[in-house]
C-alpha cells in the first residue's frame, strides 16, 4: 500500500525527523524510491538538514499540495497533534504506515 501511494505523487515528504522518520527514510533508501524532503510541525524546532535531506515547516509547504504525499513518521502516540497540524496545512494527502497501512483522508 505505501508503494501504490508513494506512485500517485510527483512529491514525497516524511513528516517528522527522529526514529520514526528515520525508519522510513531507511526503508526507502532500501528501495531505490527517493523522497523530496522531510517536513515537522510548524511549532518544532528548525534543523535545516536531516539525512542529507531538507526539512520544511508545513507552513512551508506550497500552496499547491495536489501532487504533494506525505508520509507520517512520527510516534503515532501523537497522532491528535498530528491530525491538527495537517489539517491546519491543509494537507490532504497522507499515509501513516505505524498506524494504519491505506492511505487517510486521500482525495
Amino acid at each position: 500500500n505505501l508503494y501504490h501511494f508513494i506512485s500517485k505523487y510527483s512529491r514525497i515528504i516524511i513528516m517528522g525527523a527522529g526514529v520514526y522518520a528515520n525508519t522510513i527514510a531507511k526503508q526507502l533508501y532500501y528501495h531505490k524510491i527517493d523522497f523530496d524532503s522531510f517536513v515537522i510541525s510548524n511549532n518544532q524546532p528548525l534543523n535545516k538538514r536531516y539525512l542529507g535531506k531538507d526539512v520544511w515547516k508545513l507552513r512551508q509547504l506550497p500552496a499547491n499540495k495536489e501532487n504533494i504525499g506525505v508520509i507520517i513518521g512520527i510516534n503515532p502516540t501523537k497522532w491528535l497533534e498530528i491530525m491538527l497540524a495537517l489539517e491546519e496545512a491543509k494537507v490532504k494527502n497522507f499515509i501513516c504506515p505505524f498506524l494504519f497501512d491505506f492511505p487517510i483522508n486521500e482525495e
